[in-house]
């Protein structure tokens, strides 16, 4: 049986905010079947669920099932819209999705009823005294409603409320962008909350406007005070409607939340606790007054892309001891970024602390030279009953919470972790039964979480957490392993794109004006406007998001290219990382050429998908140009790289930038250097590429050597010292050496943790073979140490499942296609079966071939059970 279904809009499911004028629609067949495949489809949009059709796309002969464009009249603002297709598979059976749903939001006029409010307070406070608003106003419902939703931004971070609770447990909202040019707002379907009598709130605080962001214990860069905005919109059922915005009669008071800031942590104070201060005919607590209209962010306000990080899971401890007396340190077993719940019973006026940090002193108590000028201290005033603590708006990296001043012992059942993320599950995964292989994807997925918070950070816990883009660039194609992060890096390109400047150049840093001096970027770190780019069309077919930002790459080229005209790229290098914390140093030249010459062949490719063939010619030839210095620049005539580092012969080799003659000795270079040193000496630039191009080499073996590796400096290094995320440096600890210097040692970061990517493709053995996964490739690629594999992702056409094991010269392979996608397939092993029959006559099987060490061959969807024999 075939169905339709996993109907999304612009990448979401039912979204309640869309502005494109021209929404993109996908969807995915699923089936039990072989060899299933659609063959046309019809899109019907309309509306309401009883309206008429708005749009039909008519009968479209195509299997395309991602990026539909939306072709009818203009979209209206707060509006519903329903949405179906019927799809013809080549058998012609027609099947038929249920309906989907997307909404508008509000368009300028409606936003022009709402104004910026907030309560004012002392200028002179400091970060121990900057107190969160309540605000709040009646909202009384004369006639009944059939849709409400609230519509609500801040400069600042809120959660918003509605009848004495949270409306969402998430608190980071509207997020973090520049907000001189975006502000994001969130939507809320609050229909069945409402009654006759209701009162609508919001807790303000600093967030990333005006609090500290960064490092050099700066704050306020966008904002002095938190500010908040709303439209409220009810449809009534009588066909009306009511458009409340927020205005100077809402009121507001201070209440228990004294200070709260993202890198210093939240002071609480229960005695200051407000009650039901958002629930109807609630007695008050506290002094109400008239809010403040008050300037706001100058951006244009945009639909929230990505929800607000909230959640995602909850950790019990497995440890707490007490190397101090009355200082507990609570050990989580999980290194994550997120917050302490803590239960506490004893006076009035108690003050309890708990500070946090990612690793421990030898003496058991918590290291936290490595968070610089974070304090990352949350300070809990008791109220003299039974009280539960959890910081609203702040998040920390840590595994170990120091807890001092508690009333009594501290039990395990008092404390709980709280981990937070803008991710809300995987959409990947790996397993192995090599213990330091699974370690290490469990590793790289904790570090993803922790850091995919609006941006992509560096790290969870000092006073830095920025959107580096030399870390995320090459990370990317592992992160999509994963998770969904199609919206996240939707909206990350956009906060790049902000940041580009009139000459060119992108940056280092993206939001970037927490670090003016970051705005002209360096070499692979600004190549993430081009590189990420790539990596989202391979893996979602997103050709708009090449259209979009194709300029922005054409002008970062031509930054390049004009202050270097021998495309050897010496000028305008900027802050020039270089390959950052490789245990042995490639030349600074080399390594921004070799990415020069990368975005100008990447740049190519994307102008030939977005139909700008002129475009596309100039940047291929300016890529062959620079290919052609560095060459004569870097390498001999044989194909010996002059620098003679791993990291130099990789970007050589992985950038195609030398010729077919020069490829096999620097191949055999690269892998005697790995073969003499036995370790990696990459840093945060070519480590993704490493693993990937020793494959390519033929020299799959060693790279299975290096992953297997825990002897310094290797991921197994981390793992054999207590990591469950992946480190900064390669030596943040060693063992008669200690902690690496304080001031960059972070114990989460998720740089290193690209070789992620090789493990999918190369251990699990999936892969894109066309934009989108429209094909798939799956080859896994048995080495010493590992015997079996499990890997999954979803993709977004539907679920890849391959499972392989090695045993006694027998290779199985199962393997399941989703509808609508043809796999091509390597079995490692020959005289092949599947179903207990020959390969070649197993039905959904074509185009069969034997190379001596496998077998080819190509599939459609459905599930195979495909069987071998080891060659010898």
């Amino acid at each position: 049986m075939t169905v339709v279904n996993r109907l999304r809009v612009e990448h979401r499911d039912a979204p309640l905010a869309v502005e494109a004028e021209r929404p993109r629609l996908s969807w995915q067949l699923s089936s039990t079947d072989r060899g299933v495949r659609q063959a046309a489809y019809c899109v019907v949009v309309s509306r309401d669920a009883e309206g008429s059709p708005l749009w039909n796309s008519g009968t479209v002969t195509s299997a395309e099932t991602v990026g539909i464009e939306y072709e009818g009249p203009t979209l209206e603002p707060l509006t519903t819209y329903v949405w179906s297709v019927v799809v013809t598979l080549e058998g012609g059976d027609e099947v038929r999705s249920e309906p989907a749903r997307f909404e508008t939001g509000p368009d300028t006029r409606a936003w022009d009823s709402a104004e910026w409010i907030t309560l004012p307070r002392s200028k002179y406070y400091h970060d121990e005294h900057r107190p969160a608003p309540c605000l709040r106003r009646r909202l009384d419902v004369d006639r009944p409603v059939r849709r409400a939703r609230v519509y609500a931004t801040a400069g600042g971070v809120f959660q918003l409320w509605l009848n004495g609770a949270p409306v969402t447990a998430a608190t980071l909202a509207p997020g973090w962008t520049d907000y001189r040019f975006r502000v994001p707002y969130h939507a809320y379907d609050v229909t069945e909350l409402l009654g006759e009598s209701n009162v609508l709130g919001a807790v303000l605080s600093d967030g990333w406007y005006s609090g500290n962001v960064g490092p050099f214990h700066k704050r306020e860069f966008w904002g002095e005070v938190p500010v908040f905005r709303a439209v409220i919109v009810l449809d009534h059922a009588d066909g009306s409607r009511t458009v409340t915005g927020t205005d100077g009669s809402w009121e507001g008071t201070f209440g228990p939340i004294q200070a709260s800031d993202l890198l210093q942590g939240e002071t609480y104070d229960a005695r200051l606790e407000l009650g039901d201060w958002c629930a109807s005919g609630a007695t008050d607590r506290g002094t109400w007054r008239p809010v403040a209209v008050e300037k706001g962010p100058e951006g244009r306000l945009v639909p929230a892309l990505i929800d607000a990080a909230g959640p995602y899971t909850e950790i019990a401890p497995v440890a707490i001891t007490e190397p101090v007396p009355g200082s507990f340190v609570v050990d989580l077993g999980q290194n994550l970024a997120g917050r302490v719940r803590l239960r506490a019973s004893g006076p009035a006026g108690t003050i309890v602390r708990v500070r946090h940090a990612e690793v421990l002193n030898p003496d058991g108590t918590i290291y936290t030279d490595n968070l610089r000028g974070a304090r990352a201290t949350d300070t809990f005033i008791l109220s003299g009953g039974d009280d539960v603590f959890e910081p609203t708006f702040t998040f920390h990296g840590f595994r170990y919470a120091e807890v001092t001043g508690y009333p009594g012992t501290l039990d395990a059942d008092a404390v709980t972790g709280v981990a937070i993320s803008s991710l809300t599950g995987f959409a990947g995964g790996i397993e192995t039964g090599n213990q330091l292989v699974d370690q290490l994807q469990h590793n790289i997925q904790w570090g993803m979480l922790s850091n995919f918070i609006e941006v992509p950070t560096d790290c969870p816990q000092r006073d830095e957490r920025l959107g580096w883009t030399g870390d995320a660039q090459i990370f990317t194609p592992t992160a999509m392993f994963n998770a969904d992060i199609a919206s996240f890096m939707t909206k990350w390109m956009d906060d790049i794109g902000d940041t580009r400047m009139d000459n060119g150049a992108l940056p280092d840093i993206a939001p970037c004006v927490v670090l003016e001096w970051a705005r002209e970027g360096s070499p692979g770190y600004a190549d993430a406007g081009v590189v990420v780019l790539w990596a989202m069309y391979h893996e979602y077919g997103d050709r708009r998001i090449v259209e979009r930002h194709l300029d922005a790459g054409l002008g970062w080229l031509e930054y390049i290219r004009s202050r270097n005209p021998d495309l050897i790229w010496r000028e305008g290098r900027n802050n020039d990382y270089g390959d950052w914390l490789a245990p042995e140093e490639t030349p600074k030249d080399l390594v921004a050429t070799a990415y020069f010459a990368r975005s100008a062949a990447l740049v190519a490719e994307q102008a030939r998908v977005a139909g700008r063939a002129g475009d596309a010619a100039a940047a291929r030839s300016l890529a062959d140009a620079v290919a052609a210095a560095f060459r004569d620049a870097f390498v001999e005539p044989d194909g010996t790289v002059t620098a003679g580092t791993q990291t130099a012969y990789v970007l050589a080799l992985a950038f195609d930038l030398l010729l077919p003659a020069q490829r096999d000795t620097a191949a055999k270079a690269l892998a005697l250097e790995v073969e003499q040193r036995g370790h990696v000496t990459t840093g945060f630039l070519a480590v993704s590429h490493l693993l990937p191009t020793l494959t390519g080499i033929g020299r799959t073996d060693l790279a299975y050597r290096l992953l297997l590796n825990d002897e310094y400096p290797s991921w197994g290094h981390h793992i054999k010292h207590g990591a469950t995320t992946i480190w900064e440096r390669w030596d943040g600890w060693r063992p008669g050496v200690g902690f690496q210097d304080p001031w960059m040692n972070s114990f989460n970061h998720f740089a290193l943790g690209s070789v992620g990517e090789w493990v999918y493709r190369h251990v699990g053995g999936i892969a894109p073979a066309a934009p989108g996964y429209a094909r798939v490739t799956v080859a896994p690629r048995p080495g010493a140490g590992i015997d079996r594999a499990h890997a999954w992702h979803d993709t977004v056409r539907g679920r890849v499942d391959v499972r392989w094991s090695v045993a006694d010269g027998a290779v199985t392979l199962d393997v399941d296609v989703p509808a609508n996608v043809t796999a091509e397939v390597v079995i490692p092993g020959l005289a092949a079966t599947e179903g207990g029959v020959p390969v070649a006559d197993a039905p959904g099987v074509s185009e069969v071939a034997e190379d001596g060490s496998g077998t080819h061959l190509v599939a459609g969807s459905g599930r195979y059970e495909f069987r071998a024999t080891m060659p010898h």
